[in-house]
């Protein structure tokens, strides 16, 4: 499979962090499980007050967003096997998103 033995240094520094940033999405909230309050403010974007708030089951949503970016950024590198720009771009967002995710986990954790 030559997706895992790519050559291009950005490509396979943005691959290892998303992987690394996502497996610390899923994990970090099991580890905080029993602080966490029951409910949890997750939707910033949303008006402040009952809209941003979520039961905290839902804190998982943002490992498998990043989980879905990374499926979804394999499957476009098979396509755009001949784009080496278009999979530095895709796969540097990857990880800009997951690294932002993981802030987002780390604010809704440090609340409590």
């Amino acid at each position: 499979m030559k997706l895992l033995a790519e050559n291009d240094k950005l490509i396979r520094r943005a691959m290892i962090t998303s992987a690394v940033v996502t497996i610390f999405l899923f994990l970090l909230p099991i580890v905080f499980w029993v602080r966490l309050r029951e409910e949890i403010p997750l939707f910033y974007s949303l008006p402040w007050g009952g809209d941003q708030v979520v039961n905290k089951a839902l804190i998982f949503i943002l490992g498998g967003i990043s989980l879905a970016f990374m499926v979804i950024n394999i499957l476009l590198a098979r396509v755009l096997d001949n784009e080496l720009f278009l999979r530095r771009v895709l796969w540097a967002g990857c990880a800009a998103a997951t690294i932002l995710a993981l802030i987002t986990l780390v604010r809704v954790i440090l609340l409590f």
